[in-house]
Order: structure tokens, then C-alpha cells, then sequence
């Protein structure tokens, strides 16, 4: 079947749904008409008969979708079998890094906790091992865990968000990082003058400042 375009008015604060014709401007808002296919400009029309009903609509729309997007971001701890301490776990995401809660038989008692900053990990990955279980793998300076008996679905979801946490944390020490080198010890001393120059630090502190920059 054919698509069937429009010229539309997209805003949703403005009323009118008629629609127009390429080039034009919205006679009521004077805004620049979209080209829409006829399933959009349905969707548009009842938006926007939504917000003529309940202005408060699009601010209710907008709370929606940002706790939607706050839950998918939350990764789910996961349950396992750690063979190295013979012992299951339960890794939890926390906000600097994964925090492994091992337990005894049927998840009682506790066989200790361990903490890993996810800018220690160097990888972590999902491989299916058996007919529906596999292993989670997360390598870091101090060796290998691997975390068994995780279903795909739950490894898998486990592993992307984790990585993402990782990408993050790395995106922050490289940004830092050229920051740093961006510095020029002659600027910071020459500011440190200026300010030993109007009293506002002393001789003591402008030493100290200028010996760090030396230093650099």
C-alpha cells in the first residue's frame, strides 16, 4: 500500500488540525507545516485533543516516559553459582561498582561480601554454557569471577548494563584526564601572582602554588 503524506502542524499547544499544504505556515500558531504520513497525523490530532482537554497533559506525558526511562536504566541484581568459592551469590549494582553478597546452601547464612569499582573491570561478558544456563565472566586486575547458572536473558541484560556503567565511568577519567592536560602551570602561577599581588593569598601560599606548577 502507498503512504498517504500530509502537511501538518506538529505543535501540540496549538489547535489547529487541519491540514495544509508544503510551504505553508500554521494559520494559528505561524509555525511551518510538517510532512506527516496519515497514521502520524491521526496520532497528532488526538494528542492534541488530549491537551486541549487537560492542558496539564504533555507535563503528565513528560513525568511518564522519564520514570520509564529510570527503570529500564536500573539493572536487576543477579543470582548465580560461584564455583571458585563454591557458594551462591548475588551481584548488586551499586553506584560505584558491583558488590558480591555470597551465601550458603539454599542462599542462607553468609560466606563473606567482596566489592569491585566498575572502573576496575576490565571486561565482562555472557557465554551460554549449557542447553538454557550460562556463565557470566567479569575480569579484573585481581583475576578471573565467573559467576554460573544465569539464564541468557538475565546474563545478557545483566552484562549490557553493566558495560554501560563502564563506558561511563571511563567517558568521566578521559574527560577529566584531557581537562588536566589542557592546564598551564604558567597560567595557574601567573594567577596565583595576581592574587599574591591584591593580598588575597600570601607569600607562603604562592610558593606552594608555584612549586606545584614547577613541578607539573
Amino acid at each position: 500500500m502507498f503512504e498517504t503524506w500530509v502537511w501538518k502542524c506538529i505543535h501540540m499547544k496549538c489547535e489547529n488540525t487541519e491540514n495544509g499544504k508544503e510551504g505553508q505556515y500554521c494559520p494559528e500558531c505561524g509555525k511551518i507545516l510538517h510532512k506527516v504520513d496519515s497514521k502520524e497525523a491521526k496520532k497528532i490530532n488526538i494528542k492534541k485533543a488530549k491537551y486541549k482537554s487537560d492542558p496539564n497533559w504533555l507535563r503528565k506525558e513528560g513525568l511518564k516516559r522519564q520514570k520509564s526511562v529510570r527503570v529500564a536504566n536500573i539493572i536487576a541484581p543477579l543470582t548465580g553459582y560461584d564455583k571458585e568459592s563454591r557458594s551462591n551469590v548475588v551481584v548488586i549494582p551499586e553506584k560505584e561498582g558491583l558488590k558480591f553478597n555470597r551465601k550458603g546452601i539454599f542462599m542462607r547464612g553468609s560466606r563473606g561480601e567482596q566489592f569491585v569499582r566498575y572502573a576496575d573491570i576490565i571486561s565482562i561478558g555472557y557465554g551460554k554454557k549449557g542447553l538454557v544456563l550460562g556463565n557470566v565472566t567479569i575480569m579484573t586486575p585481581g583475576g578471573k569471577i565467573k559467576i554460573k547458572n544465569v539464564p541468557p536473558k538475565e546474563g545478557n541484560r545483566f552484562v549490557s548494563g553493566i558495560q554501560q556503567k563502564i563506558m561511563g565511568v571511563k567517558s568521566k577519567a578521559n574527560e577529566y584526564n584531557t581537562t588536566q592536560k589542557q592546564i598551564s602551570p604558567m597560567d595557574e602561577i601567573n594567577k596565583a601572582k595576581k592574587l599574591l599581588d591584591n593580598g588575597i593569598i600570601t607569600e607562603e601560599e604562592f610558593n606552594k602554588i608555584k612549586n606545584k606548577y614547577i613541578n607539573y
